[in-house]
């Protein structure tokens, strides 16, 4: 209260903090000062008393609406001219100094000292513009505190995206340090308090379950015996030794750098075997860090199959380097597929590297806001080994052809699908003329199993196809050189084949994937094609490897396979000519499965990620940051969308991307699209 003679005085028109009574005669302060004195700043906020008088603001209180800025930092404020109608407000605001700088129905404003929020979009001043410059930040969640609509969305502030950008609308995530090791675990609070364990030879670990997504976990930190190749191919050894029978390799080896710039490589097993994921994850915590799970835990994830996510990290530089993190997810195959629940998401949100951080770091946060883009189309490449072993495997691949269609689907990619022969020689495309499988055929996946099979498909009398440009009887081929005829395929389809029909031709624009199919060794590749051009393609093994990498990744062509694999090493040889297959598939950052023992279980599963990864390299949404995933906040149209492989969003840690499932929240072209999220 403003005591004015002892008591409290009437106020004048401008309510109780005006500077003029209701009689006009001059307000007087408890000190006897004239309280719209030109010469004095009773509270020393940077305004004079008659200035404030002026301003409605209280001479005597450095903050008159209490929203913990200065009287004299908000007049201060730059001004903008603001529109009465948002719908007409421009964009960016004009600034100016009086109304007469702006247009018909717009105000020169800025901060009102006397109103906490200036705007009146429900957000105080001080929450909107945190440096209070003016230089609105939306990576920090800031908006402009004189437009209650910042973005032009038509929803205000306090009710649109970027809500979720500032400090109160981040997700919470619980931070744990590693018993003896430098690194620390960020994880959502769903996962409940990590159980610490204290192993041998400086090494320790955390094992977290979450019962609703039936995961169970396990970070470490060991000291590190290798380059990241070596550490992954231990790790993976004692883990796959420790889960014991049942366990066969997915997909092996695909290559990522950490948020700390961080070699890894993640691999995928899976366990048929009926236990609890709980059961299995514990089992690897002896020979992993040297001290046995503690008892009693909950052992989550009950089932028959159970899928491992292994991911290995070398850490080479910094306050860590020395260590090798390892992350581990265990789940229940049945619901780790089943895309209504969370359950992969739990899973991968642990093993992607992106919740783990040096010991001493902190916690920051990001904001992004897009507009709805169209996703690129992705073309296929699918090289596939036409000899006569190739019956069985071939009819592998045609097993998940309606999931491949279906997953593909929901998340609203362009595809279309070239199964072709495994050859060294040039096609004749012009000749029949190759046909692709397009995505929005609705008999697309029955047509990928007839044409990516040299036998009739499930006996079925309408597959009279195979994989292009095979003619006459299937079984007497023998093109045997998938990665020769990604490079021919890929050069005689590109955009630049002007012989070609436009139908025929790899698109505009489009994502290029190739997807190698064969059981013979890579010796055919080098023997029947590479060595055949030693100008293009060098004169030594170890020339041609890399310069057959070098052609996937100069023109961004992502690598995948069933292939064969060498025995002696559990990843790549790089001086071994028959492993030629693979270590082009992991040199180009992409991963394999062995054809010789994988299952169709196996098979199926390892297709579903290859979907996966294609699908985050489409997304238009690639983030500058790297994310804790657990944190990921998504708005579309001002609409919260929820996490889910189904019918919202997820996240591709390959590529840095958001990726969109279902038709709900998939942003259509133009559309405000904000995301948050924190970061180490």
């Amino acid at each position: 209260l403003v005591l004015l003679g002892g008591c409290q005085e009437p106020v004048g028109p401008r309510g109780r903090d005006g500077g003029t009574r209701t009689d006009g005669s001059t307000e007087r302060g408890d000190a006897g000062a004239e309280r719209c004195d030109p010469g004095l700043d009773s509270d020393g906020d940077g305004l004079t008393d008659d200035v404030e008088c002026m301003l409605g603001s209280d001479p005597f209180a450095r903050d008159s609406d209490m929203d913990g800025v200065a009287d004299g930092d908000e007049a201060a404020y730059p001004r903008i001219c603001v529109a009465a109608d948002p719908s007409a407000q421009r964009r960016p605001p004009p600034a100016c100094t009086a109304d007469a700088a702006c247009e018909p129905g717009e105000r020169c404003t800025g901060l009102d000292p006397t109103r906490a929020d200036t705007d009146g979009d429900g957000v105080p001043d001080r929450m909107e513009d945190l440096g209070l410059d003016a230089a609105i930040d939306v990576a920090m969640g800031e908006t402009d505190p004189r437009l209650g609509d910042t973005d032009g969305d038509g929803t205000s502030d306090g009710m649109g995206g970027l809500e979720i950008c500032r400090p109160e609308g981040l997700a919470m995530v619980t931070q744990a340090g590693v018993p003896d090791a430098p690194i620390q675990l960020g994880f959502a609070p769903s996962w409940g308090r990590a159980r610490e364990v204290v192993g041998t030879m400086a090494r320790g670990a955390l094992l977290l379950d979450d019962g609703t997504a039936e995961v169970a976990a396990l970070v470490a930190g060991v000291p590190s015996a290798g380059d990241v190749a070596a550490e992954a191919a231990r790790i993976e050894g004692v883990v796959s030794a420790a889960l014991g029978a049942g366990t066969s390799a997915v997909l092996i080896g695909r290559a990522l750098t950490t948020h700390e710039t961080q070699p890894a490589v993640t691999s995928t097993y899976r366990v048929a075997r009926p236990t609890s994921a709980g059961a299995l994850r514990d089992a690897l915590v002896l020979p992993l860090v040297g001290a046995a799970a503690p008892a009693g835990g909950p052992l989550v994830g009950a089932g028959d199959a159970f899928l491992v996510d292994v991911t290995t990290t070398r850490r080479t530089t910094g306050a860590a380097a020395g260590t090798t993190d390892v992350q581990v997810t265990v789940a229940p195959q049945s619901a780790y597929d089943d895309t209504g629940r969370t359950t992969s998401i739990a899973a991968s949100d642990l093993a992607n590297t992106t919740g783990v951080a040096e010991g001493a770091r902190g916690l920051g946060h990001a904001c992004q806001v897009f507009r709805g883009a169209p996703v690129p189309p992705v073309d296929f490449l699918m090289p596939t080994d036409v000899s006569p072993s190739m019956g069985p495997y071939q009819v592998r691949i045609g097993d998940t052809a309606a999931r491949f269609f279906r997953d593909l689907g929901v998340a609203g990619i362009d595809f279309r699908v070239a199964p072709i022969a495994a050859q060294s020689r040039a096609f004749d495309f012009a000749r029949p003329g190759l046909t692709w499988v397009e995505g929005t055929d609705p008999m697309g996946a029955a047509s990928l199993a007839y044409r990516v099979t040299v036998e009739r498909y499930m006996a079925s009398a309408m597959d009279r196809f195979a994989p292009y440009p095979n003619p006459g009887s299937f079984t007497t081929q023998a093109n045997e050189e998938p990665i020769a005829a990604t490079i021919l395929a890929h050069e005689q389809l590109s955009t630049a084949a002007a012989t070609l029909p436009a139908e025929q031709r790899l698109r505009e624009g489009a994502r290029v994937v190739a997807f190698m199919i064969a059981d013979e060794t890579g010796t055919n590749d080098v023997d029947r094609y590479f060595t055949r051009d030693t100008a293009r393609w060098g004169r030594t093994y170890p020339e041609q490897l890399a310069a057959a990498i070098a052609y996937m990744r100069d023109h961004d062509i992502l690598t995948f396979g069933l292939v064969n694999a060498v025995r002696s090493v559990p990843s790549c040889d790089p001086a071994e000519p028959q492993d030629m297959r693979r270590c082009v598939i992991v040199g180009n950052g992409g991963a394999f499965l062995d054809i010789t023992t994988a299952t169709d279980a196996d098979v199926a599963a390892a297709m579903s990620r290859v979907v996966a990864a294609v699908i985050g390299s489409a997304s238009p949404y690639t983030l500058t940051r790297s994310p804790i995933t657990s944190t990921l906040k998504v708005r579309v149209r001002g609409l919260d969308v929820p996490r889910s492989r189904q019918n919202g969003f997820d996240y591709d840690p390959a590529t840095r991307a958001i990726v969109f499932f279902g038709p709900s929240y998939r942003p259509a072209e133009g559309d405000e699209l904000v995301i948050s999220y924190r970061v180490w």
